[in-house]
This record gives structure tokens, C-alpha cells and sequence, in this order.
């Protein structure tokens, strides 16, 4: 137990480093509550930022989300055995991690709804917004999955949004400059 706490600060600590050097923030309560069914972009036009400061605000609300999905990554490919599968001695790493970036993804779909984007983007932010709100919560039932096979099957249903996204991060890094 004692090694998988370290693990754990380990994994902590290397987050906050990925970081582009600002201050950390609290993290964000898993419920999930942010209304992306609602959204109203017609004026999202009006009083928006310069796609420069728009570009620069993205990148740090999505640079969170970048740094917790790398670090998954990281730990799936050290614990692959090969066929798809993680060891299963990596789970509890592996959910702490989707936590994490469940946690993220929920903060940057706040940052993407609490700012008025470029026209250019402003459509672009909005499905990134919903997709990313689905997104967190498929990532909160991986991160507290009860045994192997509940946590595949929540992987598959993540596996499957991800791939059926309509949402264009890159699309929106390139528009922005």
C-alpha cells in the first residue's frame, strides 16, 4: 500500500509540472454539473477576445487535460501486455489518472463556457464543450470502476465517444494561431 501512494505522489508531482507555469488551481468537484445543453453562441461574436489572446487563453485551459491524457498514456504503454490490455496492477494508478483528467476536462469545459471566443471558434469551442463534458464523465466511471471488468467495459464506452467525436481541438489550435 505504501508503494502505491507514492506512486500516487509521484504521478501528482509530475502533473504539476507539465504545467506552462501558472498557479495550480483547486481541484474541481466531480459532479459534474455544468449545463452544456444550454448553450446560447449567437452573441459568443461580441466582445470576444483577439484570436491572439483567445489562442493563448486555449492553450492554458486545455494544457491540464493535455498533461493528465499524456500521463495515461505513459502508464498504459509501460503496463501493456501487449494484446490491448494493461496489467492489472496498474488499475488503481490508471484511476487515479482518469480522475485527474476527468477533473481537468470538467474545469476547461467551465473555462471554454465562462469566455466569449472569436467567431472563427466560437461554434468549434462549443462542441469541444460538449464533447468534453461527456467526455469527463465517462472518464469519472473509469476512475471508479469496481473490478477488471467493470473498469473494460467503462474503457470501451470512453473508447467509443472519443472515436464518434465531432470535437476539433486541432482545428481550433490552428484558427487561433
Amino acid at each position: 500500500m505504501r508503494f502505491m501512494r507514492l506512486g500516487v505522489i509521484v504521478v501528482m508531482f509530475s502533473l504539476a509540472s507539465c504545467g506552462s507555469g501558472s498557479p495550480t488551481t483547486e481541484p474541481i468537484d466531480s459532479g459534474f454539473s455544468v449545463d452544456t445543453t444550454q448553450i446560447d453562441s449567437s452573441g459568443q461574436g461580441e466582445g470576444a477576445m483577439s484570436e491572439v489572446d483567445a489562442g493563448r487563453l486555449y492553450l492554458e485551459i486545455v494544457n491540464p487535460v493535455d498533461c493528465a491524457y499524456w500521463e495515461i498514456v505513459d502508464i498504459q504503454n509501460a503496463n501493456s501486455l501487449g494484446d490491448g490490455t494493461v496489467d492489472p496492477a496498474a488499475l488503481f494508478e490508471l484511476q487515479t489518472m482518469f480522475d485527474v483528467l476527468a477533473s481537468a476536462r470538467e474545469g476547461a469545459v467551465r473555462s471554454f463556457l465562462d469566455n466569449s471566443w472569436p467567431e472563427v471558434v466560437a461554434a468549434d469551442i462549443e462542441t469541444i464543450a460538449r464533447v468534453w463534458s461527456k467526455a469527463a464523465r465517462a472518464e469519472f466511471a473509469i476512475s471508479v470502476a469496481i473490478d477488471q471488468s467493470t473498469y473494460t467495459l467503462a474503457m470501451n464506452s470512453y473508447n467509443s465517444l472519443i472515436s464518434a467525436s465531432d470535437a476539433n481541438p486541432g482545428y481550433i489550435r490552428s484558427a487561433l494561431g
